[in-house]
């Protein structure tokens, strides 16, 4: 599976760990503006992460047609493997532990 990352987007992040003897690749975005509640949320991110033992570097995504393109007109959003999980408010840390799953 290693051979494959040199090919990944610069845009896409990966989030990389053993599980049951295999590797789990997961792509995790913040998309919004920079404000508080986006800040909040890549915190809730990097919490969720921990708490699950999980090492994970989230993409930040600001730029307006990346967001929209996504089909989120409210921000702060989370996307997980390039679906919406979450847009227009804050996730709580628990509720992205599952969405890490």
């Amino acid at each position: 599976m290693f051979f494959l990352l040199p090919f990944l987007s610069t845009f896409h992040v990966l989030l990389s760990t053993a599980l049951k003897g295999r590797i789990l690749f997961m792509i995790v975005k913040v998309l919004g503006s920079g404000c508080k509640k986006c800040g909040k949320l890549y915190e809730n991110v990097e919490q969720a992460a921990k708490n699950k033992g999980l090492e994970i570097t989230i993409e930040k995504v600001t730029d307006f047609k990346e967001i929209v393109a996504y089909g989120v007109m409210k921000t702060p959003a989370l996307v997980v493997d390039e679906e919406v999980k979450v847009s227009g408010r804050v996730a709580k840390t628990s509720e992205i532990e599952a969405f890490l799953d």
